[in-house]
């Protein structure tokens, strides 16, 4: 019996050191054909519905919504200085991502997607405290952000790794999102401990400043998301050699 053990304790092991191939929705692409960025574009393209209800094999979380349990935003300007916790946010929305461009550098180790969110909502739990335009604001309660026609581009560096199988394996060392929305709208409730004049009075007044709100909560939250993706796409690189990355036969 303990032999038995034993042997299911070793082949459990090997099991989850072993190298694997990209999952079957991933199409591998060759290394030095002339267009690599056309491959990898139509690649992530027909990646995306199995991506995003996840695989447990490579470690992949069902990604919407995405959940990210905190993200603190410290915003400090002119007209602007306050602090945010949202908390248990729920980025719904992500599915419906369209990847439009693929620029990528494989000397230098870059690459980066144009996308476009038709919408992206983040449901969570917020604190807040300090001024938002020269306005008093306090509250905590349940929030909502609305992002609607979403242009943006997630770009990532990385390198190589040689792990203990004598395989080399790719890794993200620094990955940014940048967005651009058409349209922000925040509905804090509870605000000013649920004064409901107060507090309709200043989500009219973030909502009719949304563009100047959006330059504090926009790059923190997409901060927060480039993070999520980039845990995600390591998960991945982690569990699969280069060699099973790309193709590297030339044609």
């Amino acid at each position: 019996m303990r032999q038995t053990g034993k042997l299911f304790v070793i082949l459990l092991c090997w099991v989850y050191v072993q190298s694997l191939q990209l999952p079957d929705y991933i199409k591998p692409c060759h290394r030095y054909a002339s267009d690599v960025k056309d491959c990898i574009l139509k690649a992530a393209r027909e990646a995306i519905p199995n991506v995003i209800n996840g695989d447990p094999k490579y470690r992949v979380p069902a990604i919407d919504p995405l959940f990210i349990k905190e993200l603190v935003l410290n915003p400090s300007g002119s007209k602007s200085a306050f602090a945010v916790t949202l908390r248990d946010v729920n980025v719904h929305g992500v599915k419906n991502v369209e990847i439009n461009e693929v620029k990528a550098d494989i000397e230098k180790k870059t690459i980066a997607f144009d996308i476009f969110f038709p919408e992206l909502q983040i449901d969570c739990t917020y604190n807040i405290s300090g001024k938002v335009l020269l306005l008093p604001i306090q509250g905590q309660g349940p929030g909502k952000l609305l992002f609607t026609n979403v242009r943006a581009e997630y770009g990532y560096q990385w390198e190589e790794e040689k792990k203990k199988d004598g395989k080399e394996y790719y890794r993200i060392v620094k990955s940014k999102l940048t967005e651009n929305p058409e349209k922000m709208t925040v509905k804090f409730d509870n605000l000013f401990n649920g004064n409901k004049l107060l507090g309709d009075n200043m989500n009219l007044v973030i909502n009719e400043n949304w563009q100047e709100i959006h330059k504090d909560l926009g790059p923190p939250v997409a901060d927060g998301i480039a993070q999520y993706m980039e845990n995600v796409i390591n998960n991945i690189y982690s569990l699969v050699p280069i060699e099973n990355v790309f193709i590297f036969d030339k044609e």
